[in-house]
Parts: C-alpha cells; structure tokens; sequence
C-alpha cells in the first residue's frame, strides 16, 4: 500500500514488500517489511521480523530504511532509465555518476589523444 497527499497537508507514504531470506536448512522464507514514511513529523516508521521500530527522517537508521523502501519501486518503474549526461541516456542513478567522476579525477588514468 503507497499513498500520498499532496498539497499543503503532510506526506505519509507506506510501502510494503516481502523479502526472500535463505536460512540454514536451505528453506525460503518470505518476511513482509512495511515502512511508513511521515513527512510531516520527520520520522520513518519500519514494522518487520525485529518489531515496530521508528527513527528520525535524519538519522541514519531513518535513510537507510526510505532507502529500502524506495529501490525496488523505482527499479519496477524503471526511474534509472529517465537520466542522460551530456544528451546520452545512461542507465545510473545521477549519485553512480558523480562517484564515478570523482573516481576517474582522482585515479587520472592514461588516456591516448
């Protein structure tokens, strides 16, 4: 379930997914994560296998799970195909790109003119 009100009134957003886990006997399980992101108080609110658990939007606990709420919804509407750098698509993330900048500027590898 994924709502959201938009306007001047406070965002909630909740999005439920199961995940495969392999555990030692070889047996698949499904564990359901339903993340609630409020906005308007400044909190994720995550319920899974290790309870009810709420963190500030800020911490790092908090980005963690909007992040793994948000990927593979945005895998599934194919977001990392909307980008292009100097008019060529690319098929990353625009984070991906400047890492990969900051990369090759700090490697300076050989290139032939």
């Amino acid at each position: 379930m994924r709502q959201a009100v938009v306007g001047s009134q406070p965002r909630a957003t909740t999005a439920a997914f199961a995940a495969d886990v392999q555990v030692s006997v070889g047996v698949a399980l499904r564990i359901m994560r339903v993340t609630t992101i409020d906005e308007g108080n400044g909190c994720v609110t995550v319920n899974d296998e290790q309870g009810t658990r709420t963190f500030p939007l800020t911490s790092v606990e908090g980005f963690a799970a909007v992040s793994r709420a948000w990927l593979p919804y945005g895998w599934d509407v194919r977001y990392v195909y909307s980008f292009s750098w100097l008019g060529r698509p690319v098929i990353q993330l625009p984070e991906d790109l400047v890492r990969m900048q900051d990369l090759i500027f700090a490697v300076k590898p050989d290139v032939p003119h």
